[in-house]
């Protein structure tokens, strides 16, 4: 079976979860990291700095080491079926991480699958590695998150391609961000701000029949009730939108326009963090 059959054989609903008491600092509410004309976003603390143009030409930006050899690249050994016993997290470069939860929920973040981040494939900057793999050697996408819109997080050929291959995987996104998906041709898109969270719940397309069937069952003249009842390929998991210092672009004139964030997903037991 074909990653995208498998993929297809779930479907994902989205909805907004409880929170819990004190779970959100009381100045959350200010939304200071909001520009007040309503024209986009902001690092609302003083410790944030950002490099200068002269620091990047000086270099006395941070910069990592890349004289070869750099990091080893091993093939990733994904797991062929959602059944997993542990929390496990694949490093996939970069800020690429795919994470396979247990209970069997499966989320890429971030995720860059091309030789350059660049609006240009012939032109950018360029990966000092290989890729370790394909996103076609993906099993089972549910959920991509999105840290910030730069090319190096956010790849419109890999987003497209994920699209071919999964076309039922719900994206997670900052303010702002989902028009772009949308202007791609890509509907299921769930966009937050800093501190808001959804529960995803996904289902065997079989239960989604079943239980639809029965809400339109009537007896007596009356609906009957809705079951609540889960077959046995329901996955749940809460994923948050949370602060990071950061900015975000895809061209000269729309800084900052966007939002930027980590995350946080829990599912089956797990809970884990994503800084972007």
């Amino acid at each position: 079976m074909s990653s995208g059959s498998v993929s297809a054989a779930l479907y994902a609903a989205v909805t907004s979860p409880s929170q819990a008491a004190g779970a959100v600092p009381e100045e959350a509410k200010e939304l200071r990291h909001h520009l007040k004309n309503g024209k986009g976003f902001v690092n609302p603390w003083e410790s944030y700095r950002e490099s200068t143009a002269w620091q990047i030409i000086s270099g006395k930006s941070n910069a990592p080491d890349t004289t070869p050899p750099t990091v080893p690249v091993h093939p990733p050994n994904f797991l062929p079926t959602r059944d997993t016993p542990a929390l496990r997290a694949t490093w996939l470069g970069h800020a690429c991480f795919y994470v396979e939860f247990p209970g069997g929920f499966r989320v890429l973040f971030d995720p860059v699958f091309t030789q350059r981040c660049s609006p240009f494939s012939f032109m950018g900057p360029k990966r000092y590695t290989e890729m370790p793999c394909e996103i076609s050697d993906i099993p089972h996408i549910d959920a991509v998150v999105i840290s910030h819109n730069h090319y190096d997080h956010l790849s419109h050929p890999t987003i497209m391609k994920i699209k071919e291959l999964h076309p039922n995987v719900h994206y997670f996104v900052p303010l702002g961000n989902k028009k772009w998906f949308v202007d791609c041709g890509i509907h299921n898109v769930t966009e937050l701000d800093w501190w808001e969270s959804r529960n995803i719940h996904l289902s065997s397309m079989a239960s989604k029949d079943k239980i639809a069937r029965e809400r339109h069952r009537v007896t007596d003249g009356r609906q009957t009730q809705e079951s609540g009842n889960t077959g046995p390929q329901d996955i749940s998991a809460v994923i948050g939108c949370l602060p990071c210092q950061h900015t975000s672009a895809r061209t000269p004139f729309d800084k900052s326009h966007t939002l930027w964030a980590s995350w946080s997903v829990e599912s089956g037991g797990k809970k884990i963090w994503f800084g972007g």
